[in-house]
């Protein structure tokens, strides 16, 4: 009877031990699934440092999508194109100027540029990669607009720049911020947007798109921005480059020259300054562009070997800065190397084409 008990309680023992490593197992496969639901990356059409600068470029990984064009309106408008990252297999997608570049699966997201050109709004559209099945989406004059997973996020001009999203195929269409807004960014979530508080003052918003409640106001004086891993980096009157939390704490100045524009790419912030801008005879304006870390702390002058009048930085896709060239009395985009090589204007290939 005494064996018998023994081997009872041993029994009772391993069932609770196997029930254990059970619920165990159990609690770590729901805590992956929750963290795997909770904390699913973002797929997004473009970076923010490439929409900040109005979404004139944006990649896939295997194919460059940009306008090739100029902002003078009667002389080469510029088409939507699309080529390999080494500058081969150059195609004409759609003789429409786009801005807001988003790339979505199979598909391009872009806002069709109305007159002038550099005024960087019009009514959405896509088309599929190959130039085929071009459909407009929203006939609404709009501007800042940005491709988060299922949701196309913009501005609606004709709705006094409120703030609006719709889905992908451009149905449900929804009004998201009632005010006048500028600077449509997000990450983590989160939409960002600057508006103006008192006259002649603006400030810099975040609104949660998952929750019903008001947009939380992070800082003042503020013109210019990209929100990029958790900081956001800005300019304002003051110009230069500062950079802060984005709950608005721990503010640093980290770029103290004058800039004419910037973007962010793989963990660095490149700039034009037009401090040090020079005057190339015949040909027009040339800034130094610079490559600085996010503290400012590293900061290099990209070599200009052949003298290319850059104005502008426009955005940034794999090793290549894409920039406006100044032609004295228009601009037209060009791109360089990372390292400050290579330049060439993208015009001048659809100009090539066109002429064939």
């Amino acid at each position: 009877m005494a064996l018998g008990l023994y081997e009872k309680v041993r029994r009772d023992n391993l069932i609770r031990r196997i029930l254990l490593i059970c619920l165990v197992i159990l609690l770590i496969y729901v805590t992956e699934g929750i963290g795997k639901m909770n904390f699913q990356e973002d797929k997004l059409g473009n970076t923010t440092g490439n929409l900040k600068n109005y979404g004139l470029v944006a990649t896939d990984g295997e194919w460059e999508y940009f306008w090739a064009g100029t902002t003078l309106d009667w002389k080469d408008e510029g088409a939507l194109c699309k080529m390999r990252p080494d500058g081969s297999e150059f195609y004409v997608l759609s003789d429409d100027t786009p801005c807001y570049i988003n790339i979505v699966d199979d598909w391009i997201y872009y806002i069709k540029n109305q007159k002038p050109v550099y005024n960087y709004r019009g009514e959405i559209y896509r088309i599929k990669k190959d130039g085929t099945n071009r459909e407009r989406l929203i006939n609404s004059v709009s501007k800042d607009m940005v491709v988060v997973n299922d949701w196309i996020f913009f501005i609606n001009i004709d709705d006094g720049n409120s703030i609006y999203k719709c889905k992908k195929d451009g149905s449900q269409i929804t009004r998201v911020i009632d005010k006048k807004c500028f600077g449509l960014q997000y990450e983590n979530g989160h939409i960002y947007y600057i508006s103006e508080t008192d006259p002649k003052k603006f400030s810099l918003f975040r609104h949660n798109i998952s929750l019903n409640e008001s947009s939380v106001k992070i800082l003042d004086e503020i013109d210019d921005y990209i929100v990029y891993n958790g900081y956001i980096f800005g300019s304002n009157e003051n110009n230069g480059i500062f950079r802060v939390k984005t709950d608005g704490t721990s503010y640093s100045k980290i770029f103290s020259k004058p800039i004419g524009s910037f973007s962010i790419h793989d963990g660095y912030i490149y700039c034009s300054s037009v401090d040090a801008e020079y005057f190339v005879k015949g040909k027009g304006r040339s800034n130094y562009i610079y490559k600085m870390s996010l503290d400012g702390k590293e900061q290099t002058i990209l070599p200009n070997k052949d003298v290319f009048n850059r104005y502008t930085v426009v955005g940034i896709v794999g090793d290549y800065i894409y920039y406006w060239l100044d032609c004295a009395e228009w601009l037209e985009l060009a791109r360089m190397k990372a390292d400050g090589t290579g330049d060439e204007v993208l015009v001048d290939r659809l100009r090539n084409i066109r002429s064939n």
